[in-house]
């Protein structure tokens, strides 16, 4: 539940007891991070409970879309979410399918009164490492690169152009 197998299975860890700190692997990937707008300012209107709701409901409505694709959730970020998929063509399709769900999911909610969904997603590809950092009392895997940091960025100027899913050109050009 707290690492993924298929991150294991990218770093040739047959079992999370055989993970070590030089464990890693480099591999070509799409990135996808996404975020809820505005959250911080939101969750300080609400009751702490009532903010991990509002982020689970989220996460309940993009996690299935993510998988469906097999992509991989890397990392919870608060309010925010890192995954990451093998193919540019599925974290696209994912993409597409979080934001029809989430639109559908936010008409109900307009309906019903409650707190719409503002999010945005990002997506880049390119070349990653996967491995482990830490010490060896306290061990995370992680996956970095340039191409990382470029969807983090990407998904942040989501806000600037009032989009809810950009992608990058290299992601654009591995579509098939």
């Amino acid at each position: 539940k707290f690492v993924p197998y298929e991150t294991l299975d990218l770093m040739g860890v047959p079992d999370i007891v055989d993970m070590t700190l030089r464990k890693g692997a480099l591999k070509r990937m799409t990135i996808m991070f996404g975020d809820l707008c505005g959250f911080t300012t939101l969750s300080t209107k609400m009751v702490p409970d009532d903010v991990f709701k509002h982020i689970n409901s989220w996460l309940h409505l993009l996690i299935p879309h993510i998988e469906q694709y097999n992509g991989v959730v890397d990392k919870f970020l608060g309010d925010g979410i890192m995954a990451f998929f093998h193919s540019a063509d599925h974290a696209v399709s994912a993409g597409i399918d979080i934001v029809q769900a989430t639109t559908e999911s936010n008409r109900s909610r307009k309906l019903a009164g409650g707190q719409l969904l503002k999010f945005g997603l990002g997506c880049n590809s390119g070349d990653v490492y996967m491995g482990v950092l830490g010490t060896s009392e306290r061990m995370s895997t992680v996956t970095v690169s340039q191409a990382v940091g470029v969807a983090n960025t990407i998904e942040a100027r989501t806000r600037d152009l009032s989009a809810n899913f950009l992608v990058s050109e290299k992601t654009f050009d591995m579509l098939s």
